[in-house]
């Protein structure tokens, strides 16, 4: 991404700030671009090469600490290689042509839920792209198991939203267990292999 050297918080700072088209009050560069948390802000490199897991976890915790908002995913490959956690008040949103995707690790879900004991409340995947067809191992359930896998995995969540994701997985698509008001809808689930597990819980 290009930037001119001109446009600069200390050119575009308040009482200048920026004036988005249709709009008559100037912002700040900075608060503008906080808008939302880019995971390459934080250092996620989206080309399948290097481990971004501890990058985007991080743009998710900054999210957190901000009290929610949305944490972005622009065009890009992600890989990971654990379990991304996400708390209260987080709307996870990529790019059409962002995915995210976790090598041969079994037993690890994509997302998880931060607090699965007392509960969390409003997250929403908006057309998030999960690819976990790689995991070949841990794809069944064990004995007395639910699941082994899944792309998300929610628990005692009030306002769950999963909306327009496409995910490609031999093993659970969405693990819920105790939700309460939730919208499961327009998704796309893909087997690259043998079957889908379609799991879901709730009470």
């Amino acid at each position: 991404t290009y930037v001119d050297a001109a446009i600069t918080n200390a050119a575009y700072s308040a009482p200048t700030g920026v004036v988005a088209t249709g709009s008559d009050t100037p912002r700040d560069l900075a608060i503008r671009w906080a808008d939302q948390f880019n995971v390459k802000d934080y250092g996620a490199a989206g080309t399948n090469l290097v481990d971004d897991t501890a990058d985007i976890q991080q743009a998710i915790d900054a999210c957190n600490t901000a009290n929610g908002g949305t944490v972005y995913f622009p065009r890009g490959n992600y890989k990971i290689t654990n379990t991304l956690t996400v708390g209260s008040n987080t709307r996870i949103l990529c790019d059409p042509d962002a995915w995210i995707k976790i090598n041969d690790t079994p037993n690890k879900d994509i997302f998880k839920n931060k607090d699965q004991s007392s509960g969390n409340v409003y997250i929403d995947f908006d057309s998030v792209n999960i690819d976990s067809s790689a995991v070949t191992t841990g794809a069944e359930p064990t004995s007395g198991q639910d699941y082994q896998h899944a792309s998300l995995n929610m628990q005692k969540v009030t306002d769950l939203r999963v909306r327009n994701c496409r995910m490609i997985s031999d093993r659970s698509g969405v693990y819920m267990r105790n939700n309460t008001r939730f919208d499961i809808s327009h998704n796309t689930f893909i087997s690259s292999g043998t079957k889908i597990r379609s799991t879901y819980k709730a009470s």
